[in-house]
This record gives structure tokens, sequence and C-alpha cells, in this order.
């Protein structure tokens, strides 16, 4: 039989999980930014490592803030862009 909801969240360590997204919810803007910025580099990189392409955006860091990693034309071109949308 499987496990019932109490003893999934113990096996995916669901309270360390919660604790590390409520700390990371208290960052500085530009902390949320950065951190946004390598999480998708570390996607793009992985996906591009088995051989895939691969088009990551980042949404949510922040009202005024898009991230998007690409690869075009064969894996020949990575690009990222950072703006702010005024406000």
């Amino acid at each position: 039989m499987g496990q019932n909801c109490i003893e999934r969240m113990e096996t995916n360590h669901t309270k360390y999980k919660i604790a590390m997204f409520r700390v990371k919810q208290q960052q500085p803007y530009e902390f949320k930014k950065a951190y946004a910025e390598i999480r998708a580099w570390e996607f793009y990189k992985k996906i591009i490592g088995a051989g895939h392409n691969v088009h990551v955006s980042v949404g949510g860091v922040g009202q005024h803030h898009a991230f998007t990693v690409s690869s075009v034309n064969r894996n020949r071109y990575a690009g990222s862009l950072g703006f702010h949308a005024g406000g």
C-alpha cells in the first residue's frame, strides 16, 4: 500500500522545502533576479547537455522583470534578456 499524505511529505522533505521557499521569499528583489538567472541557466545547461533545444523564461520574480534563455540554430546561440518595463 502507498504512503499517506503525511508520510509522503516526510519522504519528500516538504517542511524543509517550504522553509527554504519562505527564506527566498523574504530576500530583496536583486537577490531574486540573480537567483532566477542562475536557475534558468542551470536548466538550460541540463537540457542542452542532453542534446535538446530549449527555451527558458522566468517570470514572477517581480512585476517588471523577465529573464529568457534560448537555444536557436542547433544550439549555436544562447542569449539572455533582462528588462524593466517601467514603473
